[in-house]
């Protein structure tokens, strides 16, 4: 493991040089990794990843979420120890608004109360609102196409059994046979 100083790392096991400066947090926090939320806690971050301690750690490769008193992060599992776990993430995490949270804790406090309020997404709930949305209708005119087939199919069917008592019988009148 490393230790940072003044938010300066040193290497990392096996001497490769970390590529960010890790930051000390003690944040409670919720994950979802495919099934239930579990409670994590996270314990370091940097512009790339965060370490997590969770009772069960997620495998290798497994996309999680964590939500906490901060924006939602969403990352891929780098590394897995026994109770700790590393988060790789795509972009950059603001590290400045998460070691923020580490520093409200209140006097005899070792951790700050989780925000439970929710986190305002406006710009992805109205992209999934509309994709539902124009999923439903493509479902909704699939489906109305295809019972139309069916009526026409069943339509035919009732037509082609009852015509051809009709056509015997008239066949028997014509008087020009």
């Amino acid at each position: 493991m490393t230790m940072e100083t003044n938010g300066l790392s040193r290497q990392a096991e096996g001497g490769k040089e970390r590529r960010d400066a890790r930051h000390a947090v003690l944040i409670p926090s919720r994950m979802r990794a495919g099934g239930r939320p579990m409670d994590v806690c996270v314990r370091n971050v940097s512009t790339r990843g965060l370490c997590v301690v969770a009772p069960l750690p997620p495998a290798t490769g497994t996309i999680v979420e964590l939500m906490g008193p901060y924006a939602p992060i969403v990352g891929r599992v780098k590394w897995v120890g026994e109770r700790r776990f590393g988060i790789e993430v795509r972009g950059q995490i603001d590290v400045a608004a998460l070691v923020m949270f580490k520093d409200r804790r209140g006097p005899g406090s070792s951790v700050p109360a989780p925000d439970t309020r929710p986190v305002a997404r406006p710009a992805i709930s109205r992209q999934r609102h509309e994709s539902r949305h124009i999923g439903k209708f493509l479902q909704f005119g699939f489906i109305a196409f295809l019972a139309g087939c069916a009526a026409t199919f069943m339509a035919q069917v009732a037509y082609d059994i009852l015509s051809r008592p009709a056509a015997a019988i008239a066949a028997g009148l014509d008087p020009s046979r």
